[in-house]
């Protein structure tokens, strides 16, 4: 009785763990013919990346994970992508033209509406300012530019098809 309890906490303790952590790597570190000794460590948050087409790209300021979503820096981003972008100030709107094929984008700070081409899209969050800097959720980001978006949750990864 003694060894099953021992291993039902051991396995409640496990749990708990992997709630909150990203990932909790196991290993038997002592096994004998009537018990074992588990050792568990939480390993780091992977930091999250983003690859478009197989290429890892760097923004500044870097990506980063906030209730469950990646987020980017828009302008560097549109620039990156061929776009003017334009904020101001007043309406606190940021808006962003491609010459190339005069596909705009709109969105305005704390509103969840945003404008792509001649469609408007409902969000469940709007864009947010840190230090300065408006950032969106990659996938919202690059949806509105006409990618496709997958996600490797294993390694943290967003994957950019243009």
């Amino acid at each position: 009785m003694k060894k099953l309890s021992t291993l039902i906490i051991t396995v409640i303790f496990a749990f708990n763990c992997v709630a909150f952590a990203t990932q909790l790597n196991t290993e038997v570190v002592n096994k004998t013919d009537s018990s074992f000794t588990l050792e568990l460590t939480l390993a780091e948050e992977i930091a999250p990346s983003i690859k478009v087409n197989g290429e890892v790209m760097k923004y500044d300021p870097a990506p980063f994970t906030k209730d469950d979503r990646m987020y980017v820096p828009v302008r560097q981003i549109l620039e990156q992508n061929g776009y003017y972008v334009n904020y101001d100030d007043k309406t606190a709107t940021v808006s962003a033209i491609n010459t190339s094929n005069n596909h705009y984008i709109v969105m305005q700070i704390g509103n969840k509406t945003y404008s792509s081409g001649d469609k408007t899209y409902e969000f469940d969050v709007a864009p947010i300012v840190i230090e300065g800097r408006t950032f969106v959720p990659v996938r919202i980001m690059y949806e509105m530019m006409g990618c496709k978006v997958d996600y490797d949750e294993a390694t943290n990864t967003a994957i950019i098809t243009k």
